[in-house]
C-alpha cells in the first residue's frame, strides 16, 4: 500500500498547473480475464511547459508463469485485435489516476515560496463535463 496524494516524493508534483501527486486505478477486463492496474506519479505541468516533467513509468506483467520443473516453455499471446481493448482500458486507468491525483492533492508552498494551488473540485467537475468525461449518473 502506498500513500496517495501529495505526500513524500509527490510533494513537488504539478499537473496542468495544479497540485498533483501519486494515485492508482485499475480495471478488470472480463472478456479477457485480465486486470490492468496503473500507478501514476502525475507531474506534467501544463501543455505549454513540459520541460520540467519528472514522469516515471513502471510496467510489469504477471503473465506466462513458468513451470520451473519442465524443460519446455510455452507462451500465450493475445491476437492483435484484442490488444485495442487493453490499450483503451489502460488509457482509462491512467486518466482516472491523474484525476485522482489532482483530487487528493492539497495546496502547498514549496521551495523559494512557490505556491501551487489544488484544483477546486467544482472546477474539475465542470471541466470533465465540458469535455464529456463525466456522467451525471
Amino acid at each position: 500500500m502506498i500513500q496517495e496524494g501529495n505526500v513524500g516524493g509527490e510533494t513537488g508534483m504539478i499537473t496542468f498547473g495544479f497540485k498533483a501527486g501519486t494515485e492508482t486505478s485499475s480495471r478488470f477486463i472480463e472478456s479477457l480475464n485480465y486486470t490492468i492496474g496503473v500507478l501514476v506519479q502525475s507531474n506534467f505541468w501544463t501543455k505549454e511547459r513540459t520541460d520540467s516533467s519528472g514522469d516515471i513509468f513502471l510496467v510489469f506483467s504477471t503473465a506466462n508463469i513458468l513451470n520451473t520443473s519442465s524443460t519446455m516453455r510455452s507462451t500465450e499471446f493475445l491476437f492483435n485485435d484484442q490488444m485495442n481493448l487493453l490499450f483503451e482500458v489502460t488509457i482509462q486507468c491512467v486518466e482516472e489516476a491523474v484525476i485522482n491525483a489532482m483530487i487528493a492533492a492539497e495546496t502547498m508552498i514549496g521551495h523559494n515560496g512557490l505556491r501551487v494551488e489544488a484544483i477546486s473540485h467544482e472546477n474539475l467537475i465542470e471541466i470533465l463535463k465540458k469535455y464529456n468525461r463525466l456522467n451525471d449518473t
